[in-house]
């Protein structure tokens, strides 16, 4: 497993983050180990728009998570190990509305 780096706090300016975006297609798994982060970083700034996309089959595991602002969901069941390059439209159409929130 490789090691991330930290970025110093010099080059980026925390307090300017408002939205997140964070992609969880698959792995059941992974999806529930994530949700301790979903929690750390809404402690860290209550304020921070949270959204995530994820895979159909998971949308029940985060629909009603209280750190979450927006879950967007991918209908087309391919997931991550699809042929599939771009987000389909449901969730590239959710993606735009968060952009511009």
């Amino acid at each position: 497993m490789r090691k991330s780096t930290p970025l110093p706090d010099e080059l980026v300016d925390w307090s300017a983050i408002s939205k997140t975006i964070l992609i969880r297609l698959r792995s059941l798994g992974d999806a529930v180990l994530m949700t301790p982060c979903l929690r750390a970083l809404k402690q860290w700034k209550s304020e921070l728009f949270l959204a995530l996309i994820i895979d159909h089959p998971l949308q029940k595991l985060f629909t009603h998570n209280p750190y979450l602002d927006q879950v967007i969901v991918d209908l087309s069941g391919k997931g991550s190990r699809g042929k599939r390059i771009f987000l389909p439209s449901e969730a590239a159409m959710g993606l735009a509305a968060l952009l511009s929130v």
